[in-house]
């Protein structure tokens, strides 16, 4: 059974909201697109780990752990999927040739079940384990939220990247049209 949760401090809360601003400021969300986990949501989580979970996590839960627009679409990361992903990570660990071990972690997220993001017992950082790749447990993010601002700068570079060639291949269209060659 999991210890008591504690509720995050509020230094994770401060940058739980400088995050949820930044979601909305960069249209990964729009504020009806946001909502946090309810305390016994939280607690519900919490009593899934073995061991107390990072503040900033928590903090996540409170802030953004329903919803966040489209960061982290298509990624099991919001409540109730951290309830269910140590059956994901279990999953893996049984199938053949895979090392993934479940002692003294808390599987928080994953992708399509064949990813699992954790935490270790004792340690803020963030870790994945990727099906199919036994032995190469990656650290994604030396903390919760030093992971959270990484992803969200490069899911924002993607996405300049991704309109800037739509506008470069519209505009070819446009001249390709001018010269009758569409």
């Amino acid at each position: 059974m999991s210890p008591t949760p504690t509720f995050p401090n509020d230094t994770s809360l401060r940058e739980a909201e400088r995050f949820r601003q930044a979601l909305l400021d960069t249209g990964f969300a729009t504020a009806d697109e946001i909502a946090g986990c309810t305390d016994e949501e939280i607690s519900r989580v919490a009593a899934v780990a073995t061991f107390p979970l990072p503040d900033e996590c928590l903090a996540f839960l409170k802030v953004l752990g329903r919803k966040a627009g489209t960061f982290f679409q298509g990624k099991g990361m919001f409540f109730p999927e951290p309830l269910d992903t140590y059956e994901a990570a279990e999953g893996i660990a049984a199938e053949p040739g895979e090392d993934l071990t479940v002692e003294d972690r808390f599987f928080f997220g994953h992708h399509q079940g064949y990813q699992v993001f954790f935490f270790e017992k004792g340690r803020p950082e963030v870790f994945v384990y990727v099906e199919g790749h036994p032995g190469e447990i990656q650290k994604l993010g030396e903390s919760f939220f030093g992971w959270l601002w990484l992803v969200c700068e490069r899911s924002q570079l993607l996405r300049e990247d991704t309109e800037r060639r739509r506008a470069e291949n519209e505009a070819v269209r446009q001249q390709m049209r001018a010269e009758g060659k569409l």
